[in-house]
């Protein structure tokens, strides 16, 4: 059987994808199965001997082969093969050289040579655990196995043949890509497959001319040899595959359809044939290379589980794009009904999800205006200071603090106050959300007055949670222009007394006053690395106080 059941997860798992020391069950009759693998044949599940019986419409016997009748698998090979590889390493593809790899062999004390192409080479297979690669020349002359030395290992010795095909004579050689991220590079086709790209490789004829259906990208010749990389179309004439087969010798055969699963997308942790299902009940399937004579795809594909069969209606009457719905079916089995070939199982995990995705906690601040118009800004974002100021220009007010629950914060205001009172939540959800709890009442109505003051300017610290600063100048900049104090944040103070001490040779005096320290910043001429940092700090201060005339004469 192709699937079975991992006891532990409880998911179906196919025998080419399975892990060999998992335990697993068959669908069925829910008895233990083996999986079983090889050189030879197709990974497949049977059951253990003893477990099952005839009575399973999966019951394979331990010890029966399935995948290939008797009479296919007696013509299997059954002896290593020395491969022949082109590898392209050079994005420009300036540079190509022709590699053979070497099967593996156990350790022993002895040593092979091989016939690379008019010239030999001896490896030692003492370190032959591995595959070796070993480059070859471009050649006609079949590559060989010329020798052994000491004691070989039997195995290697009678289970490799002793010569591996060339390059053709006349004609093109034809490497196709390989998928996989081991092996990177091209390998010897055996037959041309339409909507593909292949690498050719010929000495004559010395000039070709390709039918102009075939995209060919010339690279750098090496000698007689000529190399270029083909793109074949998905339909071509019969001209075209007629060229193609006496060019190269091999048949020409259209690509194989493929049932492809669109959305959902297949997460990490699961296998590409099983779907999880979160929120939806539909699959969207996409058949890709599909011959142009089959007109209508829809009318060919099927799916059937275990119970019943499923339809699968077409997106928009298109061809190639299909909806599945599986309800309550776990294992459903797509195919095409003249096609036996081509199919796909998929395993449906069904998750009822109906959790919403938790949000940042964070510390809002509410302004409302006689329309009862609400405004609610977080702290932690760069634009509430500037908001919140605008606002209160146009008539609102301020209305409350909402803050997750454990928060603390506090409020500073100057130049009145030099310490701060504690901000902390009480017991009562905020309007805007539920998770969130407002201040206490007695100190929200104290934030709300220092807040509609004028004269005053206030800080509302909350750590990492944000903080907002509004000046004494927030609500009219012509209105105050006398000879008041100028107060900077502590922050901005802070910041201010460590910029001057990277540009002053001599250290700041930290008594200074806050006029005293602007004045000082007025006259520096800082450095062309320093100039962004004193653009910011000279907005900042700007924003403290209209009666201020900085940077007229400055950067």
């Amino acid at each position: 059987m192709e699937y079975a059941v991992n006891k532990f997860t409880g998911k179906v798992e196919f025998a080419e994808r399975a892990n060999t020391f998992g335990i697993y069950i068959c669908h069925e009759c829910r008895k233990p199965v083996s999986l079983r693998s090889g050189r030879k044949r197709k990974a497949y599940f049977a059951h253990w001997p003893g477990y099952g019986g005839p009575e399973c419409e999966n019951f394979v016997p331990g010890g029966v082969s399935i995948g290939a009748p008797e009479d296919e698998l007696s013509d299997l090979p059954t002896m290593g093969r020395i491969e022949l590889w082109l590898k392209i390493p050079s994005t420009k593809h300036s540079s190509w050289y022709l590699e053979l790899t070497i099967p593996p062999c156990r350790e022993s004390d002895a040593t092979v040579t091989i016939d690379v192409g008019g010239r030999f080479q001896t490896l030692d297979m003492k370190g032959m655990s591995k595959p070796r690669r070993v480059t070859a020349e471009p050649v006609t002359e079949s590559y060989r196995i010329v020798s052994f030395t000491g004691t070989p290992d039997p195995q290697f010795f009678n289970g490799v043949e002793r010569e591996c095909q060339a390059l053709k004579a006349f004609g093109a050689t034809v490497f196709s890509p390989t998928p996989s991220s081991e092996r990177q590079g091209f390998s010897v086709s055996k037959e041309i497959r339409l909507n593909s790209s292949f690498a050719m490789l010929w000495a004559l004829p010395s000039s070709v001319i390709f039918p102009e259906e075939i995209t060919v990208d010339s690279l750098t010749n090496r000698g007689k040899w000529h190399l270029a990389m083909i793109t074949v179309p998905s339909h071509i004439s019969i001209e075209a595959t007629i060229w193609l087969k006496e060019f190269t010798g091999l048949e020409v055969s259209h690509s194989v359809p493929s049932i492809n699963v669109i959305w959902p997308f297949v997460t990490r942790r699961s296998n590409l044939d099983e779907i999880v299902l979160e929120r939806t009940n539909e699959v969207l399937l996409g058949i890709d290379h599909l011959p142009h004579h089959q007109q209508s795809a829809r009318k060919r594909l099927k799916a059937i589980s275990a119970e019943k069969e499923l339809s699968i209606p077409s997106l928009r009457g298109a061809d190639k794009f299909f909806a599945l719905e599986p309800d309550h079916l776990e294992l459903i089995a797509l195919f095409f009904d003249d096609d036996s070939n081509t199919h796909r199982y998929l395993s449906i995990d069904k998750k009822e999800n109906n959790l919403e995705v938790p949000s940042q906690p964070t510390v809002d601040i509410a302004l409302t205006n006689d329309e009862k118009d609400i405004q609610i800004f977080s702290l932690h974002i760069a634009e509430c200071e500037s908001l919140t100021s605008n606002l209160l220009q146009r008539g609102y007010r301020f209305s409350y603090i909402s803050m997750p629950k454990g928060v603390e914060g506090r409020v500073k205001v100057y130049p009145s106050e030099n310490t701060g009172k504690l901000l902390v939540a009480g017991s009562e959800p905020a309007p805007h959300n539920p998770k969130a709890l407002l201040l206490k009442a007695d100190i929200n109505n104290h934030i709300s007055s220092l807040i509609s003051e004028q004269i005053v300017s206030v800080e509302l610290d909350f750590g990492g949670f944000g903080n907002l600063y509004l000046t004494n100048a927030r609500y009219n900049e012509n209105e105050y222009k006398g000879e008041e104090t100028i107060t900077l944040p502590p922050f901005l103070r802070s910041r201010l007394l460590f910029f001057l001490s990277q540009i002053s040779a001599a250290p700041v005096n930290n008594f200074l006053t806050d006029e005293e320290l602007i004045r000082a910043f007025e006259i520096t001429k800082p450095t062309v690395g320093l100039v962004p940092n004193y653009r910011s700090i000279k907005n900042e201060i700007l924003r403290c106080g209209s009666n201020l005339k900085i940077g007229i004469n400055s950067i």
